[in-house]
């Protein structure tokens, strides 16, 4: 999946670079991989607007007739895309450990529109609750 998005990402299709990122967030999770997938979900917020483009040097000027450079910044981040937003409340969900956080974000956009394989698997996806494995030591 990791060859995947960066091939995405040279080829700048942002929409299906963002559904797979997200879908790596949701398998490590589904591996009980909570930590793998906030370490994933933090290297991914580097793919911001313009993320692996020239920067144009500090002080030039803008051509006659180009687009100003903010232009750019419409295309939306990791951090700012519906998958950004939907990793960043499905990870909090696991480490508030509140299911039924959980429940009603992987029932909507953008988690239907991912992978069959992926989908079903967000939807089955279970947050370990705060204390369970402690209470067998009792």
């Amino acid at each position: 999946m990791t060859k995947q998005i960066a091939v995405y990402k040279r080829a700048e299709q942002r929409s299906a670079m963002f559904r797979l990122m997200l879908s790596l967030i949701v398998v490590q999770l589904a591996n009980d991989d909570a930590v793998g997938a906030s370490v994933r979900y933090q290297d991914f917020l580097q793919c911001g607007p313009g993320a692996g483009r020239a920067a144009r040097p500090a002080g030039a000027l803008t051509p006659p007739g180009a687009r100003p450079e903010r232009a750019r910044t419409r295309e939306p981040g990791f951090m700012n895309a519906d998958e950004g937003k939907a990793a960043h409340t499905l990870l909090e969900a696991f480490e508030s450990g509140e299911q039924a956080r959980l429940t009603p974000i992987i029932t909507k956009a953008p988690f239907i529109y991912l992978d069959n394989e992926i989908a079903r698997t967000a939807r089955q996806l279970k947050v370990a609750q705060a204390g369970a494995a402690g209470d067998d030591l009792r």
